[in-house]
């Protein structure tokens, strides 16, 4: 292992996701418990954040002054869910003046797999995971780890053929022989499951949990970067001006 699982600070954490489909929030506190709120809503992030990192903080009777760090997932997501999160957790920085964990939505989906699995087992059949976003237009955002969480690619966008060589390329650099070697996470990981040999679905959510990005927070060394955190675009937005449509003035 590289020191992923380090020892997790004694602190209290409030952390969110908006990127994805789903909305979450979660308080960490010291002793390691977690309060968590996770939905599917599709769209909507910015009605029900406020509203979930509220029920959270009463779950577990602090208020926001009793924060030492934030959490959030930065992207690659949806645009406007990503700017969701990151704006309250800009906000509540300013508010606290606690600092702010920042980690990609690539990393938290692969995280859910290390964290909630059994290592030992892990450990004695090694693997890599593979994250595969659904990015629109036969373009999926990706990104491939070993399984202590070690980068083994940079966050990017790829097309399916083009994951499909990089999966295979790091299964021959890191000599995996035992099946399966490529676990998959993310909305892209049903597409690949039946075209990448010997590679299974690790886990089926297709959005981070705001109970794993507290957990990463918890384990990670106190940011030294006071800036606020700032969206992870991998591309430009999907929507484009109408040229065609007349001027209107206010």
């Amino acid at each position: 292992m590289n020191g992923f699982i380090n020892k997790p600070a004694l602190v209290t954490i409030l952390a969110c996701d908006t990127t994805q489909a789903a909305c979450s929030a979660c308080v960490y506190l010291p002793c390691g418990t977690c309060f968590e709120t996770y939905k599917e809503i599709g769209r909507g992030h910015a009605e029900h954040l406020p509203l979930m990192l509220g029920d959270v903080l009463a779950q577990a009777d602090i208020d926001f002054m009793d924060l030492d760090r934030l959490a959030v997932t930065i992207g690659p997501g949806t645009f406007a869910g990503v700017r969701v999160g990151v704006a309250a957790m800009r906000a509540l920085n300013l508010l606290c003046g606690v600092p702010v964990q920042t980690v990609t939505t690539l990393k938290a989906l692969a995280a859910n797999i290390v964290l909630c699995a059994n290592y030992d087992e892990a450990v004695s059949s090694p693997f890599i995971i593979g994250v595969a976003i659904d990015a629109r237009g036969e373009q999926f955002y990706t990104q491939i780890f070993a399984d202590d969480l070690t980068p083994l690619t940079m966050p990017q966008v790829q097309t399916a053929e083009q994951f499909i060589d990089a999966c295979n390329d790091q299964v021959q650099k890191c000599a995996l022989h035992s099946a399966p070697q490529i676990k998959l996470v993310g909305s892209g990981a049903p597409f690949f499951a039946s075209r990448l040999p010997r590679a299974e679905i690790g886990d089926e959510a297709h959005a981070p949990r705001a109970k794993i990005i507290a957990q990463l927070a918890a384990c990670a060394p106190v940011p030294t970067d006071t800036s606020p955190p700032v969206p992870l675009y991998l591309r430009p937005p999907d929507a484009r001006p109408n040229k065609q449509a007349p001027l209107r003035m206010a």
